[in-house]
């Protein structure tokens, strides 16, 4: 029976890491089923069969209750959307029964522990190979949209495999970095020399996501499990191998650009392939030499080390020195847009681009290439914009503008109208007032380097956060107690949002679990945490440091994003937990009857919601079909009926394009009465296009309905027209230009005069 379990719960970490379960498509939900199903057959074998009980511990209930605290709003009757809640539950069910599992078996067996690192280690070395084709020969992509993954551009060059999210990408990697040094100096395995091919291959997947919060904090990690762990053999192992594959990466990196750009892409795959040969190789070499470095004092480290940092210093410093003119453009076909941000720029400031460039186009009378410079608010919202167009040129190109006084950032674009006209450009270099710019450099990857130069608190990514942060304190405020239910942000934060931004996920766990669980949800998370850290701290010398440390960095990078949206990355931190919580000696339930039947019940619940989850998902869609084919009939009252039945359990405002096209001279009193209420709870919001819908609504029913039904609407429009007014106006907030903002000011006047006429 365990090995069968732990072949299940192998399946269970690669299935779920191919599906990702992704916040934008989910597609786990069969996966969440067999998982749970698994679990009551497992409990019930173990306690029936062979008369064997789980121990439930304080760390086991923790998880419990977290799990059962993604209900307390569907039993509530808080949940915003059912759909999502009941996904929700699922998962949070689903994640516990593979934390008991994990635990389980590396108590029935230690060597189960490297066995499941491994599958982790494996499942990111998929994770990378799908992050290097999507960015080159994308031989997966229809395979990836089969599993119902939407393919995303790529418009930053950064690596997000099939997570379609760079940092969470990179946070799956900085994890499985922790997890591969460690079991390069523990793991007695023949197959260890593979771990630093692996190693390789997350380290530069990892520098290509150029996520700065991962790497701070997987450097981070690495030095507290060195300062934990006190051992000089694993300390000086793990230092030389980041040592080695981290000059092997960095080369990796500068050889990039130029191996993407070649028209036989599968040069980069045998780059990558030997490159990680090479990274084995050097391992066997340093374990010949390692008996002549042990010999080495302290005092010679301390020094060796000083001097390799000053030296990396010099190489970074010398080689921001050393820059190359920037080809593009030059093969037929290749992309007709390339983008550069310029930080550091000021308001109310004159500048001067000087291009000393040189392009070719097929034709001479055709205006084929262009420069444009975008000027960005503090928002990277275009203020204005300045643009040269050329063709066949040689020489120096100026473009001078003074800056706006909310110019915060510049957008350089090099763009090309025609792709088979081009013969290519080549931008000797750039100087912005007397000043050069390099575009590319000749050992360093540009994309890092610019990344590392925008590391400030300034950043929009760093205080946006802080906004969004605000914004659901607002939120659970009038919901911390019961919570709102699975991924109630998305419906709410429009309308409460300090300004006009758009975001799906909050970007925090932590305030994630208690907008979305309420009171309870946060509690059993802070304990979940605060006796993981409890118990990372007990393992001073064993392998199981190194999985908290990597279960406690995926958790703080958390709390800065949104990474516990990825099924895959719940499984993997649920996995990593149950190992932790998996020492033989721990604390039991004191009645392990009513502790093994609680669990039992709560999983046939779930395993009951799923199935009546693929219910429920199924009759959404075909009463959505009946409504489309009922307004396609100009059945609006059936269509009303329908929009009611929807809100019942999915509390948004559904429809609203379908109400605006509505004849509701067709309708009946009693569903006037409800659209009515819905659009006075419907609030003035900082997005306007949110306000703009319910005016269109309205102005269709001022336009058709009867009579005595129109004044009502129509001094609803009247009340609410200042407000509309001010906000539509109020630039700051709404992050309109001024021929937006003319033209609403324009449409809502129109609604005005028409509500007042009646």
């Amino acid at each position: 029976m365990d090995k069968i379990l732990k072949i299940l719960l192998s399946c269970f970490l690669v299935i779920s890491a191919i599906l990702i379960g992704t916040p934008i498509q989910y597609n786990c939900i069969p996966v969440n089923i067999a998982i749970i199903a698994v679990g009551i057959l497992w409990i019930g074998y173990l306690n029936w069969i062979k008369k064997e009980t789980i121990q439930i511990g304080k760390l086991d209930m923790a998880v419990l209750v977290l799990g059962i605290s993604t209900a307390i709003p569907i039993l509530t009757k808080q949940a915003v959307s059912l759909n999502d809640s009941f996904i929700y539950f699922l998962k949070y069910i689903s994640c516990f029964v593979l934390y008991l599992l994990s635990k389980y078996l590396v108590q029935k067996n230690s060597k189960n522990l490297e066995f499941f690192v491994n599958v982790i280690i494996i499942c990111s070395v998929l994770l990378c190979i799908i992050g290097i084709d999507n960015m080159n020969t994308k031989m997966f992509t229809d395979w990836l949209e089969t599993l119902r993954l939407p393919y995303v551009i790529n418009l930053e060059g950064r690596m997000f495999s099939s997570l379609g999210y760079t940092n969470s990408f990179a946070a799956i990697l900085a994890v499985t970095i922790i997890l591969i040094l460690d079991r390069m100096v523990n793991s007695k395995s023949k197959y260890g020399l593979v771990y630093a091919g692996t190693l390789f291959l997350n380290l530069a997947c990892l520098i290509l996501t150029y996520s700065r919060a991962v790497l701070v904090l997987c450097v981070l990690a690495i030095l507290i499990y060195l300062l934990i762990n006190r051992n000089k053999q694993k300390t000086i192992t793990i230092l030389y191998t980041l040592l080695f594959n981290g000059g092997l990466s960095l080369t990796y990196i500068m050889l990039w650009g130029k191996l993407r750009a070649r028209e036989a892409q599968i040069v980069l795959w045998i780059a990558t392939l030997t490159m990680a040969c090479m990274a084995i190789g050097l391992q066997v070499l340093f374990q010949k030499i390692y008996p002549l470095i042990e010999k080495i004092t302290l005092k010679t480290y301390v020094i060796v080390t000083i001097l390799l940092v000053i030296v990396m210093i010099g190489v970074v410093g010398v080689g921001m020195q050393l820059v190359v003119p920037l080809t593009i453009f030059e093969q037929e076909g290749t992309n007709n847009t390339v983008k550069y941000k310029i930080s550091n720029i000021k308001p109310n400031t004159q500048y001067s681009f000087q291009f000393d460039l040189e392009a070719k186009a097929k034709v001479e009378n055709l205006k084929n290439y262009s420069i444009t410079i975008d000027e960005e608010n503090k928002y990277y919202d275009k203020v204005t914009s300045h643009e040269v167009e050329f063709n066949n040129y040689n020489g120096i190109l100026e473009m001078n503008f003074t800056t706006s006084e909310e110019t915060v950032e510049l957008a350089l674009f090099f763009e090309n109208q025609y792709k088979i006209a081009q013969k290519g450009i080549t931008i000797n270099s750039l100087t912005i007032n007397g000043e050069e710019y390099p575009l590319k450099y000749l050992y360093l990857p540009s994309n890092f380097v610019e990344k590392i130069k925008t590391i400030k608190l300034s950043h929009k990514s760093v205080w946006e956060r802080m906004v969004f942060y605000q914004d659901a304190m607002k939120i659970i405020k009038n919901h911390w107690l019961l919570g709102m239910g699975g991924s109630s942000w998305k419906y709410e934060y429009e309308k409460v949002q300090t300004y006009c931004y758009a975001t799906s996920e909050i970007h925090n766990y932590l305030l994630q679990i208690f907008m979305d669980c309420g009171i309870v949800g946060i509690i059993s998370l802070l304990a979940i945490i605060r006796l993981a850290i409890l118990k990372t701290k007990k393992e001073k010398d064993t392998e199981k440091l190194a999985i908290g440390i990597a279960f406690l960095l995926l958790i703080a990078h958390s709390c800065m994003d949104f990474n516990m949206s990825f099924f895959y990355i719940m499984v993997m931190a649920f996995s990593l937990l149950g190992i932790l919580a998996s020492e033989q000696k721990e604390e039991a339930s004191q009645n392990k009857k009513i502790a093994v039947w609680s669990i039992l019940v709560v999983l046939i619940i779930a395993l009951g919601s799923g199935m009546g989850q693929i219910w429920y998902q199924n009759k959404m869609q075909e009463l959505q079909y009946e409504i489309q084919e009922e307004f396609k009939n100009k059945q609006y009252n059936e269509v009303i009926e329908g929009i009611k039945k929807c809100r019942k359990t999915e509390k948004q405002q559904p429809y609203s394009n379908l109400l605006q096209e509505i004849d509701y001279a067709l309708v009946k009193e009693e569903n006037m009465e409800y659209i009515y209420d819905r659009l006075a709870d419907m609030p003035i919001t900082v997005n306007v296009e949110y306000n703009r819908k319910k005016s269109k609504i309205i102005e269709a029913i001022l336009l058709s309905c009867q009579e005595q039904e129109k004044k009502k609407f129509a001094q609803l429009v009247i009340k609410e027209n200042d407000e509309i007014v001010a906000m539509i106006k109020n630039k700051e907030k709404n992050r309109l230009t001024e021929n937006e903002i003319k033209l609403y000011l324009a449409e809502q006047e129109d609604v005005y005069q028409l509500a007042n006429s009646i």
